[in-house]
């Protein structure tokens, strides 16, 4: 296979996986918004706190570090965002050079916000004394690993 092809097989399965995320958190947020008010963001410094047993210098520096991310991200998830839509009202167009170029720029802006998260959580993790660590690696990855399980169980106390 040439270049092209391999590039276009990509490109058409990041759009499918993507236009399946989407779906999936559209569907989702709607059957909540039904059942219950839209929920705030977890209280994730209080349960880092708890977990890691932070000094109180070190959930500031923790909050400080979020409040400072969300402000790098928060414009990368609207573009992110934007960018989906555009390219969904795409699907009736045939020009395929102009679907690639988005689809890269969606590949690219995610990569982004990956690299971005990564370097949040070695900088929150650098707060950390040396046992800390040991807790935060643990900690984060139990986490990242329940994703959207994590944030549609906050009204649980998480242990």
């Amino acid at each position: 296979m040439n270049k092209q092809k391999i590039l276009t097989i990509a490109v058409v399965i990041l759009v499918v996986m993507n236009i399946a995320t989407l779906s999936f958190i559209w569907i989702s947020e709607n059957s909540e918004h039904h059942h219950r008010k839209k929920k705030k963001r977890p209280d994730v410094e209080r349960y880092l706190s708890r977990k890691l047993d932070l000094s109180a210098e070190q959930a500031e520096a923790f909050k400080t570090a979020r409040e400072k991310h969300f402000e790098h991200t928060d414009d990368l998830m609207r573009s992110l965002r934007d960018d989906r839509q555009m390219l969904s009202q795409m699907l009736s167009n045939t020009d395929t050079a102009r679907q690639n170029e988005m689809m890269l720029r969606i590949a690219e802006k995610n990569a982004e916000l990956e690299r971005l998260n990564f370097i949040h959580l070695q900088n929150l993790r650098s707060i950390c004394t040396v046992e800390q660590k040991q807790k935060f690696d643990s900690v984060i990855f139990k986490v990242i690993d329940k994703g959207a399980g994590y944030r549609k169980r906050t009204h649980k106390t998480i242990k």
